[in-house]
């Protein structure tokens, strides 16, 4: 099994928990419910991406995440979206593992790394918006939904992973 500084003993191992979260954190987001304006969505595919900082950890964990949430969006009808959300979910995949090994306080990790989502939207689509895709005042009205997304995900992704550190396994 992996650990916390992203090792594994067996790559088998290693590659099938890669294939599973990235299924985890494409279902996840995939349960969704659409943002007014059409502008993106509420999930809950982040919180899986925190169980993968947690399990996976390395820059494997960064890959499922960036893989996993850009299926979801092009499943989604959201293509546009896809090279901001593969930055974004990486970046908060592999900041979430790294202060998961900083930190003490194991849900500071999933509060902290969530922040990069919102914020990382948010000039995604102040981005998009130079270009004409859409107006600016979309990506703040977005924030507030963005914002909302990160509030439960952090929660969920909280108690997943104070659930996974009690399951005895390799580490």
């Amino acid at each position: 099994m992996t650990n916390l500084n992203g090792s594994s003993k067996d790559p088998t191992k290693l590659l099938v928990l890669c294939g599973l979260f990235a299924a985890l954190i494409t279902v996840g987001t995939l349960i969704s419910i659409p943002l007014a304006g059409g502008h993106g969505y509420i999930n809950l595919g982040d919180a899986f991406i925190h169980a993968a900082a947690f399990v996976i950890g390395g820059w494997h964990c960064a890959a499922v995440a960036a893989v996993g949430s850009a299926i979801a969006d092009l499943i989604l009808g959201y293509g546009i979206y896809v090279p901001g959300t593969v930055i974004i979910k990486a970046l908060t995949a592999f900041v979430c593992f790294l202060l998961l090994r900083k930190l003490r306080f194991k849900p500071l990790a999933c509060i902290i790394s969530g922040l990069i989502v919102p914020l990382g939207y948010l000039a995604y689509e102040l981005m998009l918006s130079a270009f004409g895709a859409f107006e600016a005042h979309v990506a703040f009205f977005d924030l507030t939904w963005n914002m909302i997304q990160y509030a439960v995900c952090a929660v969920i992704g909280i108690i997943a992973v104070s659930l996974i550190d009690k399951i005895p396994y390799e580490r």
